[in-house]
């Protein structure tokens, strides 16, 4: 297989190894602490012109390990309590209770404690200290305010917390204190979470939250889950890192950053089920199969300005996954697949809109983004690699739209596409960059290109397809197909010229329906051993078209050419080799602005009277 990248990848190149060093630095063994501070910035670069030879592009990123040490725990706890609350202090292997509201019966036994209230109320919990063997167990039918004030609970036999509330609990991190909750992998430890909730759950505070998860999952909860402004650490757990069993759950901010066997932020309810990101930096990582980074039962919603990365090891473990609709917005996204078995990075049951943000995808056997729906990408960035054979990288079974984006896809394999719908697909606006050793992009449907500027390089294949109707309307197009039996544009159908600039390249023609275009176009057929520059010219005015082709075609190569300026009944001139200079060009399509310095005079044609001609400089 040729080894060959494009020199305008360093744009994904460049992102990729942000991405990479990023995943470095906030590895999931490292502690977290309230005043930790990253400001998640990728750069995007502009991509250079000209494509060139390289090395076939690798990319190796060592799954995490669970770090099984912990530091010591410095609560910094505050001395700062209201009197009427209920405190809990672990000292000496024991537990101290301070009960203000005499109306519960607790009990403690060495530690392990066990709070029923006689009659329900709206209580005020503290617990502070540290134990190597005890527990927190909670009853009641009222929702309770939990303040975390500097904890360590480990409990070999079962849940560090167990908040049995039907109301759920209101729990505060205080500000400035380090907490941990750890629970056992001994046999006789029945554990479903390390911090149980039945209810629903509400984090809130600037202090942090370490947890292990050695048996299940670290926090499950039985209703909806709000995390603010929290520092969360889940160094480990066995099952999932945030499981919400019965409603939604909301990130408003904070850090969260966990390593799990199975999913990482998954909402499983049915009915609902949805998960809403709107701020904070995060990072879910897991290793089991068929285990998302994030998991909703429901919609997804992500409209964070700061970063959020996602990286799953797992044979079909897509990074993201939705059952619902999907709605991403301006948000710093960066996703990582290393399993086979055709995993996503954000794989989608229904719909999936993009407006706006950066988003990033690496990808070894699987997709970018796949839309069992349609997809909708009107704004921001995405980049996205995949190293070997997968599935395409955008990929949607129904409609397919893009305005106002930028888009940077390579892929290495002779199997994947870089673009592919069923239904529909459309560019109006924006920046579309894609290679692949494959199709670049596909459709079983129309594709309609109506604006933008779209870059399609194929190595084995064509640059773009069509089931249906192929149109150009507007925009700067350039599309290379492969040498040889490869197809610049490539239909089963019509290729219509309705107007934009193309310049489209490959080892067979690509001829425009002349009954169906209503812009002229002009073909010229011809060897291209070595790279050269291509021009025409109207015979007596402008250049209109130049192009410096950095690629050989062999054995043929057949070149068309449409624009607004050739017009029907005039001759043109085709101009080959020479040197062009000039700011104003796409992948080198000169456009404006720019000073061509003749080679020779190769071919001349005047075109017909069709309003859509087709016209050939013959050899």
């Amino acid at each position: 297989m040729k080894v060959m990248i494009i020199k305008k990848l360093k744009t994904i190149i460049t992102a990729i190894l942000a991405v990479t060093l990023y995943l470095t630095l906030t590895a999931v063994s490292c502690d977290i602490t309230p005043d930790m501070e990253d400001n998640g910035e990728v750069v995007d670069l502009e991509p250079e012109p000209d494509e060139g030879e390289k090395e076939k592009l690798t990319i190796s990123i060592t799954p995490p390990t669970v770090d099984s040490t912990d530091p010591t725990l410095v609560p910094n706890s505050q001395t700062t309590i209201p009197s009427d609350a209920i405190v809990i202090t672990f000292k000496d292997g024991n537990a101290e209770i301070h009960d203000p509201v005499k109306c519960l019966d607790i009990t403690n036994n060495k530690g392990h404690i066990v709070i029923k209230p006689r009659s329900e109320g709206s209580y005020s919990y503290y617990l502070q200290g540290i134990t190597d063997n005890g527990s927190v167990e909670i009853h009641g039918k009222n929702r309770i305010k939990l303040n975390l004030n500097g904890i360590g609970i480990t409990n070999p036999n079962g849940p560090a917390l167990s908040i049995l509330t039907e109301e759920g609990c209101y729990m505060k991190i205080e500000d400035n204190t380090s907490n941990r909750l750890v629970d056992g992998n001994a046999a006789t430890n029945t554990a479903k979470a390390t911090l149980l909730c039945e209810g629903p759950l509400d984090i809130i505070g600037k202090g942090a939250l370490q947890l292990r998860g050695k048996k299940a999952d670290a926090i499950r909860c039985g209703g909806s889950i709000t995390i603010d402004q929290a520092y969360i650490l889940i160094k480990e757990a066995a099952g999932h890192s945030i499981n919400c069993t019965s409603g939604d759950i909301k990130i408003a901010g904070g850090r969260i950053k966990s390593l799990s066997t199975r999913s990482g932020l998954t909402a499983t309810d049915d009915d609902k089920g949805s998960i809403t990101i709107t701020g904070g930096i995060h990072r879910f990582s897991t290793l089991a199969e068929q285990s998302p980074a994030i998991q909703a039962a429901g919609n997804l919603a992500i409209s964070n300005r700061d970063t959020i990365i996602t990286d799953t090891y797992g044979d079909a473990s897509h990074s993201i996954y939705a059952s619902g609709k999907a709605l991403i917005n301006n948000t710093i996204l960066c996703t990582y697949t290393l399993g086979s078995q055709i995993p996503a990075c954000i794989y989608g049951e229904d719909d999936i809109d993009i407006t706006g943000g950066s988003i990033s995808h690496i990808t070894a056997k699987g997709s970018g983004i796949f839309s069992k729906g349609d997809i909708t990408i009107t704004g921001g960035s995405i980049s996205a690699i995949s190293t070997e054979a997968g599935a395409a990288i955008l990929r949607s079974d129904g409609r397919f739209s893009i305005s106002n984006a930028s888009i940077a896809i390579h892929t290495e394999s002779s199997y994947n596409m870089a673009i592919y719908s069923k239904g529909p697909l459309s560019i109006s606006s924006g920046k579309v960059d894609l290679t692949s050793f494959n199709t670049s992009m596909g459709t079983a449907s129309t594709m309609d290109i109506s604006g933008g500027f779209v870059y399609c390089y194929s190595l084995a294949g064509y640059a773009m397809h069509s089931d249906d109707d192929m149109t150009f309307s507007g925009g700067l197009i350039l599309a290379l197909g492969s040498d040889g039996a490869g197809k610049a544009l490539n239909t089963n159908s019509s290729i219509l010229m309705k107007g934009g600039r193309l310049v489209a390249m490959g080892g067979k023609s690509s001829i425009p329906d002349e009954s169906g275009s209503t812009q002229q176009s002009v073909i010229y057929n011809t060897t291209l051993y070595e790279p050269s520059v291509v021009a025409v010219k109207q015979l007596s005015g402008n250049f209109i078209a130049v192009y410096k082709a950095t690629r050989k075609f062999q054995p043929t190569i057949s070149c068309l050419i449409s624009a607004p300026e050739i017009l029907p009944n005039t001759t043109y001139e085709l101009y080959l080799k020479g040197s062009v200079t000039g700011s104003d060009h796409f992948h080198n399509i000169y456009y404006n602005n720019f000073n061509y310095t003749i080679g020779f005079l190769a071919k001349t044609v005047t075109t017909n009277g069709v309003s859509g001609g087709v016209n050939y400089f013959y050899e």
